[in-house]
């Protein structure tokens, strides 16, 4: 098998993931990146996994590369918006998302915005970004985690949790949905099903940054020092490295 070949690339590392190496998943695709890049799907797939490792610098570093080739690509735009967002660099994230409205009309660009809002701490704009797509878009899957997020920033934990209960419903796996459902738990007072849910997303994402910080809360929440101090001084060094 000559890992040249892009085909065994990708079959090699969909055997990774099924064992659960994401980190091996990850190295193979960083050794063979030139030709890695060739493949938009595959591309993505590194960057995911950049993402899902904490390795936002090298996710970035790929998206803008991936940028050059794939202008205006919606799959690019999105991680890139995400990525601006979560490091503060709003303005970034406004322009790119401007510059690809301009070619092209998506609900998923439109909520990226919107969470810019949200991050920045906006949530009257967050909120009218819900209101407006939620008369065309009413059972969109993204828009309805979106408007739980906004309901959560506007302390409206059992509103927020219905929304989310009932997402789960149809996506039971789906890892933002059950944060914001542990968050929903934690805001009503209720810290041990908030913790036994963190526990689960902990071991999907042992580098999840929010997951380690809130589950951290809990477990001070409960005198449980010794648990909590490892996961806050992890979260701790990964921001010096960021």
């Amino acid at each position: 098998m000559h890992l040249s070949d892009l085909r065994a690339i990708s079959m090699l590392t969909n055997v990774y993931l099924k064992q659960d190496k994401s980190r091996e998943a990850t190295y193979l695709l960083e050794r063979h990146e030139s030709a890695v890049i060739s493949d938009l799907k595959l591309a993505i797939r590194l960057v995911d996994l950049y993402l899902s490792n904490g390795q936002k610098f090298e996710a970035e570093m790929l998206l803008e590369k991936l940028e050059h080739e794939y202008p205006n690509e919606l799959d690019i735009t999105l991680r890139l918006v995400s990525i601006y967002n979560q490091s503060g660099r709003s303005g970034q994230a406004r322009l790119l998302i401007e510059r690809v409205k301009n070619d092209k009309s998506d609900i998923r660009l439109d909520i990226a915005r919107g969470l810019m809002f949200l991050q920045n701490g906006d949530i009257p704009q967050a909120y009218d970004v819900v209101e407006k797509l939620s008369e065309q878009f009413p059972d969109n899957f993204d828009l309805q985690n979106f408007k739980s997020a906004v309901l959560i920033k506007q302390n409206k934990a059992a509103e927020a949790q219905k929304i989310i209960v009932k997402l789960l419903e149809t996506r039971p796996d789906f890892f933002e949905a059950r944060f914001n459902l542990a968050t929903t738990h934690k805001m009503l007072g209720r810290f041990d099903v908030a913790k036994n849910i963190l526990e689960e997303l902990h071991a999907e994402r042992s580098t999840h940054a929010d997951v380690k910080y809130m589950l951290a809360q809990i477990y001070a929440e409960y005198k449980n020092f010794d648990q909590a101090i490892p996961l806050l001084v992890t979260v701790q060094a990964k921001k010096q490295d960021g």
